[in-house]
């Protein structure tokens, strides 16, 4: 796999990494809470590390987003099944990147 850098990926990359919610050294996403339907933190998150990690492997918020998902866990799983595959899913596609 090879990073899809382009120019016009370059401001969809910038506005979702502004909505990232940063807190000490981990990073993830929610929404604006209208809906729960997809308001579930973990996937939308998994789903912004896919995003960020196709843009640009080493993006500076793919770790924080790691640490996230590593300090959430809440024994073999996070929030449901669908939110563990996600993550899961979203780690796949980093791991694909590493050497």
């Amino acid at each position: 796999m090879r990073p899809i850098k382009n120019s016009l990926l370059v401001p969809k990359a910038k506005a979702l990494a502004q909505r990232a919610v940063l807190s000490d050294d981990t990073a993830y996403w929610q929404t604006a809470s209208f809906s729960r339907w997809g308001n579930d933190r973990f996937e939308i998150t998994a789903a912004a590390l896919k995003a960020l990690v196709a843009y640009d492997p080493s993006h500076v918020l793919v770790a924080p987003v790691l640490t996230f998902f590593a300090r959430t866990k809440s024994g073999n799983r996070w929030n449901s099944t669908k939110a563990t595959a996600m993550v899961i899913y979203a780690m796949c596609d980093y791991l694909a990147f590493q050497d």
